[in-house]
């Protein structure tokens, strides 16, 4: 009885292509994963000038053996002081008060003490928060892409 190999080379070509294009569609998804994460990110950033909301930045893709590294970073000298907290000393700040508003002046013999009320400043963890919830939506949406693009070669 002669054994039809036509199906056998078929779905052999098809998983070629699947393997052509694997390692480009997995880059992608990492990025659209870190896209998320940097959105998240600067949507939980406090706002008082906006800058440190307008600084958080993605790396580019950095293939490392079989790892792909993407970096959410904010350049800001205080940016890890928001995120993780800090500790806040008493100390002098000079300037007066005019209605509501102080206003700072290094020269000035008047002042106010600073850090009485508390030694910590609770951080916010808008990039911690965010990274964990796309860490854990990441099989799921990983099964949908891989479920697409096995759909895309017809079987």
């Amino acid at each position: 009885m002669p054994f039809d190999f036509r199906e056998f080379r078929e779905l052999t070509e098809r998983l070629e292509k699947i393997s052509e294009t694997i390692d480009v569609e997995i880059e992608n998804f990492c990025y659209e994963m870190a896209l998320r994460a940097l959105s998240r990110t600067k949507k939980r950033t406090p706002v008082i000038t906006g800058d440190l909301r307008k600084q958080w930045s993605l790396s580019s893709i950095v293939k490392n053996g079989s790892n792909i590294d993407i970096i959410l970073f904010n350049p800001l000298e205080y940016s890890s002081y928001v995120e993780f907290g800090h500790r806040v000393k008493k100390h002098f700040v000079p300037g007066k008060w005019q209605g509501n508003r102080f206003i700072y002046n290094p020269n000035s013999d008047t002042g106010v003490m600073m850090g009485a009320k508390t030694s910590w400043v609770e951080g916010k963890f808008m990039a911690t928060i965010s990274l964990k919830e796309i860490q854990d939506i990441i099989p799921t949406e990983w099964n949908k892409r891989f479920k697409r693009l096995l759909g895309e070669i017809s079987w």
